[in-house]
């Protein structure tokens, strides 16, 4: 069987690329995401934003075109929401602890994604998503319950 799918997989065009993309894999202690396939360098004329965020959060780091982008929300308690994307030239390791996070697959724009929430409430959630198309992994770093941050979520659109 896993000759004939490895042949499959060799002359296959189509069925290669069901396996191309983001991929996490999940170990003993923490999720890991990396990018299987050709190696995609991000635009740098592109840049992607949430176009919401909850009332009370101001900009303080301000997206700039690169490999790997970073924005960070802050509200008056020092509360942040980190945004971040990157494209296919890169592997992500997110180190949350299996045994205290909560693991909820959740829907951006009708794409699946993973929320990983934090047992303790005053520790911060993970959302990562994927953009098919675009070969790009998003994730949300927060505090903030699971509507609000599918809603930051789906607000992200191209802003340049």
């Amino acid at each position: 069987v896993l000759i004939g799918g490895g042949g499959v997989l060799t002359f296959s065009t189509e069925a290669r690329a069901a396996f191309l993309g983001w991929v996490r894999e999940v170990y003993s202690f923490y999720f890991e995401y990396h990018y299987t396939g050709s190696q995609k360098e991000l635009s740098q004329d592109t840049i992607y934003c949430p176009t919401w965020v909850p009332d009370g959060y101001d900009l303080i780091q301000e997206p700039k075109a690169g490999a790997r982008i970073d924005v960070i929300y802050k509200n008056e308690q020092e509360e942040a929401i980190i945004f971040n994307y990157s494209a296919s030239d890169e592997s992500l390791v997110f180190r949350i602890e299996r045994e205290y996070a909560q693991i909820s697959p959740v829907t951006i724009n009708g794409m699946s994604a993973d929320l990983y929430l934090d047992q303790d409430q005053s520790n911060t959630n993970f959302l990562v998503w994927k953009d098919k198309d675009a070969e790009l992994i998003f994730w949300i770093i927060s505090s903030l319950e699971t509507n609000e941050l599918v809603k930051i979520a789906e607000s992200v659109m191209i802003i340049s």
